[in-house]
């Protein structure tokens, strides 16, 4: 509507705080994956999926909840293991984003 009526908009969307939540994906990631390295679009399968099983994994096992938590401070210590494995569920999480833009039309600036 505002861009219809010739209003500038700015398409801006934040990925990537660095709460509970993604201590528990990168937890939940190095358990299912070992080798993070190798970790892509396919291995993960849903994201969504994925977010719901690490939920669940977090609101059942004490342990696995402490090592979410310990995640986080980890990752906010700049720990490379965790900063990799966060720009790599970030990136995920970005290339899904992209297919649902594609589906619904949605275009940068330049018409990408």
């Amino acid at each position: 509507m505002l861009e219809f009526s010739n209003v500038e908009v700015l398409r801006r969307y934040h990925v990537g705080d660095w709460g509970t939540q993604f201590g528990m994906l990168i937890e939940f990631l190095f358990e299912k994956f070992p080798n993070v390295v190798a970790v892509n679009d396919q291995a993960i399968g849903d994201l969504v999926a994925f977010y719901k099983a690490s939920k669940q994994r977090l609101d059942s096992d004490l342990e696995f909840k402490k090592r979410a938590q310990q995640a986080v401070v980890s990752l906010q210590g700049e720990e490379e293991k965790y900063r990799k494995a966060w720009a790599q569920i970030c990136e995920i999480n970005q290339r899904g984003y992209q297919r649902v833009y594609q589906l619904l039309g949605i275009k940068d600036r330049e018409g990408a």
